[in-house]
């Protein structure tokens, strides 16, 4: 055993992921290094459409509009760009038309990821959560405004699990085939203190458990691999709160373990390869070769390609 962590668990999904499957996740940050792995890696993926969303509740609003086709949305008009209360910073527009055309479009996006044989990965942040006093719900993001437009309050387990309970039922009544696999982010949120952080992530955890003993849902122990099993803060970044690339592909590796079979473990590694030499080639291209460069990526890309078909 390394005198740096603890041994890796043995961790074994009761299922598996194919490359023809369709993988969404929504959340924390988390879900987007994961997210942007499972890509590399050669799986459909669709990463926070509407930016990085870390209380439970506005993506139990985005997941619910998805799947209803709602229009409907509560828009916060900026000087220099319009955007909305139900989505992350990053996502902006021009005009609230423009806007409007963006949010119901990333709708689409996500109802048709998460139709047919999916599987959704969902990453509780915080159960702290900015209560918007106008519209009386938890935003996704404060935008930047005046703390005074917001009632900041802790979500309770009983909250959450009712909230998502009946979430849960809508979706695997809307697509029976659909996976839910949640997971809770191992970022500390130290704004507001280690007591309040190391509380509000066991309130998601016990939400999550609860969940599992009466949901046909299940549950990625990232939160635990990270901050148990690693436990070192070689493994996370100058600032000690966001695990480090080398960590993120730690868990990448349970992930692997857990969800993937050994041919298509194999197949994906081929193809992160290929990825991460399109991406060196990308950045050392000579701008006077452009044309061969441009063949080298569609030959990388044809064997990507040829590899997907091997696993089918």
């Amino acid at each position: 055993m390394s005198k740096f962590h603890l041994p890796y668990p043995k961790y074994t999904a009761d299922f598996n992921i194919d490359f023809k499957d369709k993988l969404c996740f929504l959340g924390s940050c988390f879900s987007d290094h994961i997210g942007h792995l499972a890509h590399e890696h050669g799986f459909n993926v669709l990463s926070n459409p509407f930016g990085t969303t870390f209380h439970p509740q506005p993506i139990i609003d985005m997941l619910r509009a998805s799947i209803t086709d709602s229009v409907d949305l509560n828009l916060l008009n900026q000087n220099t760009y319009v955007t909305d209360w139900g989505s992350a910073h990053k996502l902006q527009s021009v005009s609230a038309k423009a806007h409007k055309d963006l949010v119901i479009s990333k709708r689409k996006q996500l109802k048709q990821q998460i139709s047919g044989h999916a599987f959704l990965f969902i990453t509780f942040g915080t159960s702290i959560g900015y209560r918007h006093k106008t519209l009386n719900k938890i935003v996704a993001n404060c935008h930047k405004q005046p703390s005074e437009l917001f009632n900041k309050e802790a979500t309770s387990m009983d909250e959450m699990y009712e909230s998502w309970e009946a979430i849960i039922e809508e979706l695997q009544s809307w697509n029976p085939e659909l996976n839910i696999i949640f997971t809770v982010s191992p970022v500390r949120h130290i704004k507001d203190g280690l007591v309040a952080n190391n509380r509000s992530k066991s309130r998601l955890s016990a939400a999550i458990e609860l969940l599992e003993r009466k949901k046909n849902i299940s549950y990625f122990p990232s939160f635990e691999f990270i901050n148990d099993v690693l436990r070192d803060y070689r493994f996370f970044n100058t600032d000690l709160i966001h695990p480090s690339d080398q960590a993120i592909n730690e868990v990448w590796r349970l992930f692997d373990q857990a969800y993937l079979n050994k041919s298509n473990s194999e197949i994906s590694q081929k193809i992160a390869k290929l990825n991460k030499a399109k991406r060196h080639k990308e950045i050392n291209k000579n701008t006077t070769e452009s044309e061969k460069h441009q063949e080298w990526i569609e030959k990388q890309n044809l064997l990507i390609d040829q590899l997907l078909n091997q696993s089918s």
